[in-house]
């Protein structure tokens, strides 16, 4: 490993990354470079030597976070044994579960949640709230022009970043066909994607309220608490059940816009103290 790259992962993580989030994976950096003695001795085998001495007693999100650090830094530099690092198996819950649906749960939300309210929006803002994982805000902001019926793809800004990310991703075939479906009905010229049965106005937080009321309807409760859920829920799920499915934390924090792999690693929880196999009970169920 050569010193200037290193010092040019440093400048990538000060710009893409919070202050807080930049100064705990320099702190590891730094630390694996106090272990190898000197940067030239920095390879894989070394950093994975390094990452267990860090794990021999305990696995939490510290030592994850560690790991991913030192993953981040071989990809930056090109390093083809990058995917050789191993990341440890967590020994404790990274965090207190976040709250999550059952698949079922958001099936039925987008079957009956138009039917609950009388509002023919509800449905079709779920499906793609959840789709793509939707802060409500997002959702809300999403415009006619974002969609592509072509291709099923649309245009999303993340939202809560230190720089607000872009990102172009796919709807599932059924979301996209149940999206056209809510399009072709509407009458009104209004740019957003989304708007109010009435008054063909952008969303706003009251129809982010009928939520929870749909749920209580449903008999719908927060699957790791057993509260009443919010529409936040939607992004929760997603990323949890993606995590499930098997996909890769690396994966996950792209795809949720996530600026540090830190804000992932809670979705490990379900899969890790619950069983990866619980997906397929669930689908099944």
């Amino acid at each position: 490993m050569k010193t200037k790259d290193i010092l040019k992962f440093y400048e990538h993580l000060e710009t893409s990354h919070s202050p807080h989030t930049f100064k705990r994976y320099k702190a590891t950096i730094e630390a694996l470079r106090r272990f190898a003695g000197s940067d030239e001795n920095i390879d894989v085998d070394l950093a994975n030597s390094f990452i267990s001495s860090l794990a021999k007693r305990r696995v939490g999100r510290s030592e994850l976070v560690y790991a991913y650090a030192i993953k981040g830094l071989f990809e930056f530099v090109g390093d083809p044994k990058a995917e050789q690092i191993n990341i440890p198996r967590p020994t404790e819950p990274i965090v207190d579960n976040p709250p999550f649906l059952y698949p079922q749960d958001v099936k039925l939300l987008i079957e009956r949640a138009s039917e609950i309210t009388g509002l023919r929006v509800l449905s079709p803002a779920i499906a793609v709230s959840y789709d793509l994982a939707l802060r409500f805000g997002e959702c809300a902001n999403l415009k006619k022009t974002d969609f592509s019926r072509s291709t099923f793809k649309i245009k999303v800004v993340r939202e809560k970043q230190r720089h607000p990310v872009q990102q172009i991703l796919d709807l599932s075939p059924d979301v996209a066909e149940l999206l056209i479906s809510y399009l072709d009905e509407r009458k009104d010229k209004e740019p957003w994607l989304f708007v109010t049965d009435a008054q063909h106005r952008q969303l706003s937080i009251n129809q982010q309220k009928l939520f929870p009321i749909v749920c209580e309807r449903l008999g719908i409760r927060d699957r790791a608490t057993g509260a009443a859920p919010t529409w936040h829920i939607l992004r929760h799920t997603r990323l949890t059940w993606m995590i499930a499915e098997g996909k890769s934390i690396e994966e996950v924090a792209k795809f949720a816009g996530h600026a540090s792999i830190a804000s992932t690693l809670k979705y490990l929880n379900i899969c890790t103290f619950h069983g990866l196999g619980i997906y397929e009970k669930l689908r099944r169920a």
